[in-house]
């Protein structure tokens, strides 16, 4: 009985002392690995190559732990101190352009401080100078808003059911999509018929799949890896079922653009943009300069990702602030407003051959 504890002791104190013999083994070691020479030990320059920077010759982020690559960096001998990594940053151009958005924030102005007033010009006009009206049908859909993502399925999808039908029936019409991530799940439900359909109308330029991203993405917060994401999926998909790529990007809702978007798309081969909600001062801005549409050139480009881009002129996409700058008189061939909404003035009523004369002649 009086010979266990003593044996527990002594076990006890074997392991003290093989702990304690261990961590004399590992602080001699650290203790020599410091105090060796520059000279027998790898440049600290070499360990922090590029560290965490995009190579602009090899377009891939390389870690400074990454022993292979910089050992290719250094021409394939880390011994040789004359032959240093050659990677160095590229640094941005800076964009020549004709004007430049920071020039409305100079001197600390304030937005509300930004204001022009529009020219007001002669109304009267001959048969040589009529506009060319240009009647583009088209939806917008967020994926998230008000409803689930199924509830807004189930619009989506009859949405797109009509305008195949329509399609059908009037050649001359054009229809524009542009959220991928209703259009795929509409597309699974068809049979290869109507598959063939939709392929053909869009090879005859009655339907046009814009901007090809998996949704119209926010422009604010994403990160670059989920703003690249949206873009490749949405274009994936338009590629393997039918064989196209988006050649235009329609952006009509975002709160706000990012130049970053617009570049990542001509990436793609996108050279085109359509956009409306900027801020309004600056719309004017632009309007009074008669510089929209207008080419849009990053701050860090020299022009080779020039996105030539069409700015809606008013305040909104809907018919109320869309179609000319009265709204009362837009409001008039809103005809949704027939039995929904209501318009600042006068209802609207349907067109029929009695006022469609009286219709033409609003101003």
């Amino acid at each position: 009985m009086t010979r266990l504890p003593l044996v527990s002791f002594t076990r006890r104190k074997l392991k003290v002392m093989l702990l304690v013999l261990v961590t004399v083994v590992v602080i001699n070691y650290m203790i020599k690995f410091y105090e060796t020479s520059d000279n027998d030990r790898p440049s600290k320059s070499r360990y922090i190559v590029a560290n965490n920077h995009l190579l602009a010759n090899e377009g891939r982020v390389i870690d400074r732990f990454d022993q292979p690559i910089r050992d290719i960096l250094n021409g394939g001998d880390a011994d040789d101190d004359n032959r240093r990594a050659t990677c160095t940053q590229k640094y941005p151009q800076e964009a020549v352009t004709d004007f430049n958005t920071f020039d409305l924030y100079n001197g600390g102005r304030k937005r509300q401080d930004i204001v022009v007033t529009a020219k007001r010009r002669n109304k009267t006009g001959t048969a040589s100078n009529k506009l060319n009206v240009f009647v583009l049908p088209m939806t917008h859909v967020d994926p998230g808003w008000l409803e689930t993502f199924d509830a807004y399925s189930k619009d989506t999808n009859q949405i797109l059911d009509n305008m195949l039908k329509f399609l059908r029936s009037h050649p001359e019409m054009r229809f524009m999509w542009c959220e991928m991530v209703f259009f795929e799940r509409w597309w699974q439900s068809l049979n290869s018929t109507m598959k063939g359909e939709v392929k053909q109308f869009v090879k005859s330029g009655q339907l046009e799949m814009t901007s090809g991203s998996w949704v119209m993405t926010d422009e604010a917060s994403p990160f670059f890896p989920v703003t690249i994401d949206n873009i490749v999926e949405g274009q994936q998909f338009l590629y393997d079922q039918l064989g196209i790529k988006a050649k235009t990007i329609w952006s009509n809702d975002p709160f706000g653009y990012g130049s970053t978007v617009p570049y990542l798309f001509t990436k793609t081969g996108i050279r085109w943009a359509v956009i409306n909600r900027i801020h309004h001062p600056t719309k004017n801005y632009l309007q009074h300069l008669r510089a929209a549409p207008f080419k849009w050139r990053q701050y860090f480009d020299s022009g080779q990702s020039d996105v030539l881009t069409h700015l809606l002129p008013f305040t909104h996409y809907d018919i109320l602030n869309s179609c000319g700058p009265s709204q009362s008189t837009c409001c008039q061939f809103d005809f949704k407003r027939l039995t929904h909404f209501s318009c600042p003035d006068q209802k609207p009523v349907p067109i029929t051959p009695q006022n469609v004369h009286e219709k033409f002649a609003l101003k």
